[in-house]
């Protein structure tokens, strides 16, 4: 599953994956963050992998061709995990991130959004 949610007052988006993300998933997700990024650009991402079970193949396949063709939008991405698996994830999306990034264990998610909202 993967959530969207714009922030009031446009400082970052937060993304939200958990359970099993499935190809479908991806492709509703990937049309809202093209969407956000034309209206935010650079974007500050806040992305909890926290809960995550596993990506589909072909879900984890079409995420990886949307973050290396949009990995020099993204100005600062914070993302929270909570196991060895998600922090492996975690790993792997900020390789494809050209700005900035962290990662931050589950219960330092204020700690995470002030490294992401600091200028």
């Amino acid at each position: 599953m993967i959530e969207i949610e714009e922030r009031p007052g446009g400082e970052y988006v937060t993304i939200k994956l958990s359970g099993i993300v499935t190809r479908a998933d991806v492709d509703e997700a990937i049309p809202r963050l093209e969407r956000i990024m034309q209206e935010r650009t650079p974007l500050r991402l806040y992305v909890e992998l926290v809960g995550l079970d596993r990506f589909e193949f072909a879900a984890l396949r079409q995420e990886l061709r949307f973050q290396a063709a949009h990995g020099g939008e993204i100005d600062r991405a914070a993302f929270v995990v909570g196991s060895t698996g998600e922090d492996w994830a975690g790993w792997l999306a900020e390789q494809l991130t050209d700005g900035p990034t962290r990662r931050f264990a589950l219960g330092e998610e204020q700690a995470a959004i002030d490294w992401l909202c600091k200028a």
